[in-house]
């Protein structure tokens, strides 16, 4: 009974944690010739792997601190057109970030999957084992 207790409890704190699914993201960075940043002129597309990929503004979280990292600018947003003017010449730089969908799994996430449910039956079994073994209440010796 108190196995059962202890194992609801761990559920309900996995299930209320929030997990977050690392994943693979595009950060973006367009330079366009003129103020309407409709059609750029360059762009440069990083692809970055992302631990924290809760959405916020439609952008997953790690995607801001890539921004925070790059950007020559103060508070910068997504999708919105920036003028950068230097000596020589006026740019214009727009920031955009996706998630990527990949569906090839590779030989450590699937060392990954099978190690962790190799973890999980050891430890069911082990408990269970010592379940019987030690909290047994019948108890049969042989005689001498």
């Amino acid at each position: 009974m108190l196995f059962t207790c202890l194992i609801l409890t761990q559920l309900y704190s996995f299930v209320n944690a929030g997990w977050n699914i690392p994943t693979y993201v595009t950060f973006s960075i367009d330079k366009y010739s003129n103020s309407s940043c409709l059609v750029p002129t360059n762009n440069t597309d990083l692809q970055l792997y992302c631990r924290n990929s809760q959405i916020y503004n439609g952008v997953p979280s790690c995607c801001y601190e890539q921004l925070d990292k790059l950007s020559p600018f103060k508070n910068t947003k997504f999708n919105t057109c920036y003028n950068l003017t230097t000596s020589n010449e006026t740019s214009h730089f727009q920031y955009k970030c996706s998630t990527e969908k990949i569906n090839d799994l590779n030989l450590l996430q699937i060392l990954g999957v099978i190690g962790s449910i190799a973890s999980i039956l050891f430890v069911i079994v082990m408990s269970s084992l010592f379940i019987k073994f030690c909290c047994s209440t019948q108890r049969k010796y042989n005689r001498v």
